[in-house]
């Protein structure tokens, strides 16, 4: 069966894009614990829904049905892996997501506006699932490899399972969110500072 998913087809599931980084808020379509928990990514369409969120290709033709959230949640659990490993100064196995890297065919194209100097675009004859999400898989790899880990945190919120990769110019950052974790926080100091007074 061929995947033509409308977006109705999507579940209503808040999709947060609070890690500052493509990969990041790719581990984030999962995010909560207990019965606050909530998962992002059900069906193709959600992936869909997702990729176009985060302004990346989301036509899908031709794919069998489930192909695509299969994958994607399997790419998602190697980031996460991968991300834990990282944080914590420990090797990690990057072969699940080389296999999807060695998928990628790139190829660069001189682009030359009629006002302005030229550019070089890269693109991917890819196709299918893996051409979907290439892009993902090629942000968590520039990710683990190219960015200072002393700024991938995860929140410090006691409910919250969402990491973001800080970019205060202080590297304070503490929460996923100062409106939603943030404030809790704040909310919870109060209580305990209006207890003990």
């Amino acid at each position: 069966m061929s995947s033509n998913h409308s977006p109705s087809e999507a579940h209503d599931v808040e999709m947060r894009f609070l890690g500052d980084d493509l990969a990041l808020n790719f581990i984030n379509t999962a995010y909560g614990v207990g019965k606050g928990a909530r998962e992002c990514l059900r069906t193709d369409a959600d992936v869909l829904n997702w990729l176009g969120r985060a302004e990346l290709p989301a036509q899908a033709s031709g794919i069998k049905r489930g192909e695509l959230v299969r994958q994607a949640l399997e790419l998602r659990q190697i980031a996460l892996e991968l991300v834990e490993k990282r944080a914590t100064g420990k090797a990690g196995n990057p072969q699940g997501l080389n296999r999807l890297l060695e998928a990628g065919s790139r190829y660069s194209q001189l682009v030359w506006p009629r006002s302005g100097p030229p550019a070089l675009a890269t693109h991917e004859r890819l196709g299918g699932v893996e051409g979907l999400l290439l892009p993902v898989a090629q942000a968590v790899a520039d990710l683990l490899s190219g960015t200072d880990f002393r700024y991938v945190r995860r929140c410090e919120g006691p409910e919250c399972t969402l990491w973001f990769l800080d970019r205060t110019k202080a590297h304070s950052r503490r929460w996923c969110s100062p409106a939603l974790c943030g404030n809790r926080a704040k909310v919870a100091a109060f209580r305990d500072r209006s207890r003990t007074a």
